[in-house]
């Protein structure tokens, strides 16, 4: 108790101490991980002080709070509801969260839990997507890692993306449009988002958990996971397709026939290859997440994009 107490008041003192001290005394709680809420509080503390790069400690404290959390009050390798509610009050500060580490902390629980709470691999989602947006891009690794989460989190009675996830990969997107993102976050959000709205419009998804799992339609090997989906070839003029969008049979009824329409017209051609076209050719389109979403739907299920329009009017 001494020695805890002890070294609590050092970690506390850290405004009097040079950044090297400090990390000092934190690695040193790390060395032998916190041996009560206190001393976790105090290396909570230090983690949020931190500032500049300093991988080592990033990656020394993400396994040692993880450990300690999978083990407090007699979790036994679980995320309890209790422990998980003990974490979070830990990482905010009214409405403000303490960023640093916290992304990599809940992505080890997930990868480390026996057991999560309902509804913890989307907080982890919402961390990750916070992370890209404070960043302003979404990087390879960070792309790596909503990927890993969207794979993991995904529940046994309705596999595919939910709207909840997806209305958080909408908002990343809408935040990082333009900036320098990676180009697998393109292919991720458009498998993501395509794998969700085909899910939203199907008559009933839950005939086809297999063929809409998120697994196939987040797979980077599989080139049209589409083709699971039995009923895409048969046209949205057979069964209910959009209802499940709204209240109003109608309009459900109009997008199928704008959906059937679109599905079975010629893409248009494009304009000859003129002398002049040869000497200045247009610049290449740039590429975005969005327009890889529209890509990759026309390719998947054509015509599912102007059902889509009409019946969320």
């Amino acid at each position: 108790m001494v020695r805890s107490a002890s070294i609590i008041q050092r970690i506390q003192a850290v405004s009097r101490r040079s950044r090297e001290d400090m990390r000092q005394v934190a690695q040193e709680m790390c060395s032998r991980g916190p041996q009560s809420d206190a001393e976790a509080q105090a290396l909570f503390d230090f983690n949020a002080r931190m500032r500049g790069a300093d991988p080592d400690w990033d990656s020394r404290f993400v396994r040692v709070m993880a450990r300690y959390v999978l083990a407090r009050d007699t979790a036994n390798g679980a995320l309890t509801p209790a422990n998980l509610d003990w974490l979070q009050e830990r990482v905010a500060i009214g409405d403000r969260l303490r960023n640093r580490n916290l992304a990599g902390l809940f992505m080890r629980l997930l990868r480390k839990a026996s057991g999560t709470p309902d509804g913890f691999g989307l907080i982890v989602l919402s961390h990750l997507c916070d992370q890209m947006i404070l960043d302003n891009q979404a990087d390879a690794t960070s792309v790596g890692n909503v990927a890993e989460t969207l794979l993991l989190s995904g529940p046994e009675h309705a596999p595919w993306v939910s709207r909840a996830e997806a209305a958080i990969l909408f908002h990343t997107q809408e935040s990082i449009e333009g900036s320098e993102n990676d180009p697998s976050w393109n292919f991720l959000f458009a498998r993501a988002i395509g794998n969700h709205l085909v899910a939203r419009a199907h008559p009933n998804p839950h005939t086809e958990r297999h063929a809409l799992n998120r697994k196939h339609w987040l797979d980077p090997n599989d080139p049209n996971p589409g083709k699971f989906v039995g009923c895409l070839a048969l046209g949205f003029d057979k069964g209910s397709w959009f209802e499940q969008m709204g209240r109003e049979a109608e309009r459900a009824s109009l997008a199928r026939r704008t959906a059937s329409l679109a599905a079975k017209s010629k893409p248009a051609q494009p304009p000859p290859r003129t002398g002049w076209w040869r000497k200045s050719p247009p610049p290449n389109p740039v590429t975005t997440a969005s327009n890889t979403l529209v890509d990759f739907l026309n390719r998947e299920a054509p015509g599912l994009l102007a059902g889509l329009v009409v019946a969320a009017r």
